[in-house]
């Protein structure tokens, strides 16, 4: 696994649907169903360094973008697991072999 530092103040960004824009450190959007990494009732941030998948991200495949208000966050955090050249498990430690099992509840019920 490859620990990394981000920043200091680097720039990521993220889109903020009408409903949330007044809260955008919020992550109370991502509670409501959990995504791929915060489980239902967890917040979580989701940020991207390019503007563009930021914007794929907020789509989500959706043909149409949804409005939206594009914002900057200055970033510094340190110990980061990069997963920019993807996960293996035989590298990575055990601790992270679920990493990437889906958190959202199953609705196909």
């Amino acid at each position: 696994m490859k620990i990394t530092r981000v920043g200091p103040d680097e720039i990521f960004h993220r889109y903020l649907t009408p409903k949330w824009a007044f809260l955008p450190i919020s992550g109370a959007g991502a509670a409501i169903d959990g995504g791929r990494f915060n489980r239902p009732g967890v917040e979580a941030l989701y940020l991207s360094r390019s503007t563009q998948t930021a914007l794929d991200e907020y789509k989500q495949g959706a043909g149409i973008t949804p409005p939206a208000t594009l914002a900057a966050y200055k970033i510094t955090l340190a110990d980061v697991a990069d997963l920019s050249q993807g996960f293996d498990p035989n590298a990575w430690d055990s601790a992270w072999k679920e990493w990437d099992l889906c958190l959202a509840p199953d609705r196909s019920h």
